[in-house]
């Protein structure tokens, strides 16, 4: 990532803008493939801590 803001934050030539579309159509692609493994690990833990927790022996709650 921080390539690419160095390259963006250069003074561009014709060539170096073709470059630049071609990564980010690129850096596109890859954004939506880490959110979807970001999310997937999100729910991952989401799962695993509402296991852990049902797994918990608790006291009942004292009744005033």
């Amino acid at each position: 990532m921080a390539g690419i803001v160095d390259l963006v934050d250069r003074d561009l030539v014709s060539d170096d803008r073709v470059q630049l579309e071609i990564k980010s159509r690129g850096l596109r692609d890859l954004t939506r493939i880490m959110e979807g493994e970001i999310h997937e690990a999100v729910l991952s833990c989401t799962r695993a801590r509402r296991q852990m927790i049902e797994g918990i022996p608790t006291m009942n709650p004292t009744v005033h």
